[in-house]
């Protein structure tokens, strides 16, 4: 194996072609470590992006998860996720034959994410480099854009991994789509028979508040009503359920103020804007209530 080795580089030399700079550079990354509000199974599925990011950039040649996890078990080490200390993955790096180990640790409080990452010479025992990122932003964006930025701060090289462009609010800005698009202008139908147009403000991923003026028709009448919305979704995604609370007023007669808790779902675009959902829910009239009456409606909608 050596004398092959010997003659690649031999004759690599003679003929004036240049060996890939990671040729020599063998690294091994370690499990993140998880902190704060976030799951060892996150941490992991942090750690296997990151790697795969890495061997993308071919900066390092990677040892495999696999064989990394079987050297150490025969040498008694039972995880790495533990290892967070300079001492502890030097030791690991003698152990695997790398020059260089790679380990980071994730953390969350409430929507924030953060993640560390540092690279450590294993033979001088320090710190090569290291560097942190902050995401406001759902695991997806975190996955996305977040962490190919990281790798690309701690590599020190801007081509190493070539993420893909950033073509929505929600990359450019890691926030999730309500926040970065807070204002929805939609039209809304159904049954029975009414339309309107209106407006949500979001004042964050998971709470809006809309109003909206329509007709509600019947089989010789037209009544116009407006209506106020406080919304409530269940997660900060692009596809999220929700629950509202509709206030109808009718613009001829107020004694027939009705009411429409509503459960239903929308998606919202995060590059075009672009919205839909349906809802469905009773409508409710004081002092008289009709469980047959059934509340149904679609929309359409454009956030920005």
């Amino acid at each position: 194996m050596f004398k092959i080795t010997a003659l690649a580089a031999l004759t690599a030399l003679c003929f004036g072609v240049s060996l890939p700079a990671w040729a020599s550079e063998r690294a091994a990354v370690l499990d993140f470590s998880s902190k704060g509000n976030i799951t060892a199974s996150d941490a992991s599925i942090i750690t296997d992006r990151i790697r795969s990011l890495i061997v993308q950039s071919q900066k390092y040649e990677v040892i495999e998860r696999e064989n990394m996890d079987r050297i150490l078990r025969e040498q008694g080490f039972q995880a790495t996720q533990n290892c967070d200390t300079t001492d502890c993955s030097v030791a690991i790096g003698k152990i695997l034959s790398v020059r260089h180990m790679i380990t980071g640790s994730a953390s969350r409080l409430g929507n924030l994410y953060s993640l560390n990452l540092r690279i450590i010479d294993v033979e001088k025992g320090s710190i090569l480099k290291e560097e942190y990122v902050d995401c406001l932003c759902p695991l997806e964006s975190l996955m996305t854009q977040t962490a190919p930025e990281l790798v690309r701060k701690v590599l020190n090289n801007a081509k190493a991994v070539d993420a893909k462009p950033a073509t929505s609010a929600e990359v450019v800005s890691g926030l999730p789509v309500r926040e970065a698009k807070p204002w929805l202008i939609f039209l809304e139908g159904g049954w029975p028979r009414y339309a309107s147009v209106g407006a949500f403000y979001h004042f964050g991923p998971y709470f809006a508040l809309g109003a909206s003026a329509g007709v509600t028709t019947g089989s010789f009448t037209i009544s116009p009503h407006m209506a106020l919305a406080p919304r409530v979704y269940f997660n900060p995604h692009d596809l999220a359920g929700f629950l509202e609370l509709v206030a109808v007023f009718p613009m001829i007669s107020f004694n027939s103020i009705s009411f429409k808790p509503r459960l239903g779902f929308e998606y919202r675009n995060p590059s075009s804007g672009l919205s839909f959902g349906m809802a469905v829910g009773p409508n409710i009239v004081p002092f008289g209530y009709d469980p047959t009456i059934f509340d149904a409606t679609a929309m359409l909608g454009y956030a920005f």
